[in-house]
């Protein structure tokens, strides 16, 4: 029988199978999406007098429970901070039929003009928690492209990061998405991170900023955001001098040498589990004292705690003492040799006190400790009774000071005697 002219055939289904959208197909019903979500939420700020952030706040809380927050996260953040959608190549694609001028980007360029952004945007994320992740996935990709806005526009988003870091809303560490060479290489980098720096401080304060940067593990890498050719310390100091920003030079000296303590610390540690020789660890703290020019003072804490950090502490309780005893002896060398003034002395002795102190398992050996060093003439009689009068730290003051009784006591007798054997 023929079909009748004109007559379609029905193609044939298969039934239970769960039909795929084409891969080409999806993405462009994502891009048609995102500018639909787009309309929507400007549609929605445009509502309400822009100039009024709380009516705009209270617009944006509400119309989460109708628009998609969830699901078009980075798109909420790149229209609230540029005011369009941002394409592949951090081109920001705007809506030609609405318009809105409610963007970070277009706020005044003062801390006061972004701080009003950043205040709506952190109470839009403690309300709707879920969108943390995609404001700082946001914020990444707008410093990544940030050479694609006017110099006007990078420093915005820079106080906005600064801001937002503060809320602890996102994670300082974003600034690394502004390591790309080219961004470095042309300066860019150096900008966003002086600007972010100098709104922290202002704000919060350097302590904060410190805070902030080792929390996030950046305090050691700010070098890094400088060009190739002034990635050295005078470049360093030079620019946040010339910035009116001596503090950031200061607090990064300071870590420097944080960072210098514990390789000199641990360097020595290393050696003596590595087994290597008096000779050749003395030699080698010689040599790092040298070239940093530090003087005992600087050092002889650390070369304690080289030294006993390299006991394995996790042996039974009954053989701590001898362990103890028998390392400081076996070191007291190489102590020895970085003890050749009585304030050095000094200070080594307030930093065994403290190191007993702090390690509670040590605290009943303090006395047995210190008789080795004098024994083995890391420490003078001198040093131990000037320890004794008034060079004592307040950690555990008290019990030190009784436990070293017999022995303070046994020093003066051993004085006594010896003045009277020369009349």
């Amino acid at each position: 029988m023929s079909s009748q002219p004109g007559a379609t055939a029905q193609k044939p289904t298969l039934h239970g199978a769960k039909l795929k959208t084409r891969k080409r197909e999806s993405k462009a019903n994502a891009k048609f999406d995102a500018e639909t979500f787009r309309e929507q939420l400007l549609t929605v700020i445009n509502e309400v007098d822009t100039s009024d952030f709380d009516a705009v706040s209270t617009k944006l809380d509400v119309a989460g429970n109708t628009l998609d927050y969830r699901r078009y996260g980075e798109a909420v953040f790149e229209l609230l901070i540029t005011g369009g959608l941002v394409v592949p190549g951090g081109i920001v694609e705007k809506d030609e039929d609405i318009e809105t001028d409610f963007y970070v980007l277009n706020a005044p360029e003062t801390l006061e003009g972004v701080k009003a952004y950043a205040d709506m945007l952190n109470k839009l994320v403690r309300r709707y928690k879920y969108l943390l992740r995609p404001l700082e996935e946001t914020t990444k990709n707008l410093l990544k492209n940030v050479n694609k806005f006017s110099s006007s526009e990078v420093n915005k988003l820079s106080i906005l990061v600064a801001l937002l870091s503060t809320y602890q809303l996102i994670p300082l560490s974003v600034l690394t998405a502004l390591l790309s060479d080219h961004l470095v290489k042309d300066g860019i980098s150096l900008v966003c991170l002086t600007t972010v720096l100098k709104t922290i401080i202002a704000d919060q304060g350097i302590t904060q900023l410190g805070r902030l940067l080792k929390k996030h593990q950046l305090e050691g890498r700010l070098i890094e955001f400088f060009p190739p050719n002034k990635q050295d310390e005078e470049s360093f100091a030079r620019h946040f001098e010339v910035e009116d920003m001596k503090p950031v030079v200061d607090l990064h000296n300071h870590i420097r040498a944080n960072a210098l303590r514990s390789e000199l610390q641990d360097t020595i540690q290393d050696m003596i589990e590595k087994e290597a020789t008096e000779t050749e660890v003395a030699l080698y703290i010689k040599r790092f004292a040298k070239e940093k020019q530090w003087s005992e003072g600087d050092i002889i804490g650390l070369v304690w705690d080289g030294i006993m950090g390299a006991v394995d502490w996790a042996t039974r309780p009954e053989i701590i003492e001898s362990q103890t005893l028998r390392q400081v002896k076996e070191w007291s060398r190489v102590l020895a040799l970085f003890t050749t003034q009585p304030r050095t002395e000094v200070e080594l002795l307030g930093h065994v006190q403290v190191y007993c102190y702090t390690n509670a398992k040590l605290m009943k050996h303090f006395a047995s400790i210190v008789k080795i060093l004098y024994d083995e003439d890391v420490l003078s009689e001198n040093a131990i009774h000037f320890w004794n009068i008034k060079g004592v730290k307040p950690q555990g003051k008290a019990i030190f000071l009784k436990q070293m009784e017999p022995f303070v006591t046994a020093l003066e007798n051993a004085s006594d005697d010896d003045e009277d054997d020369e009349e």
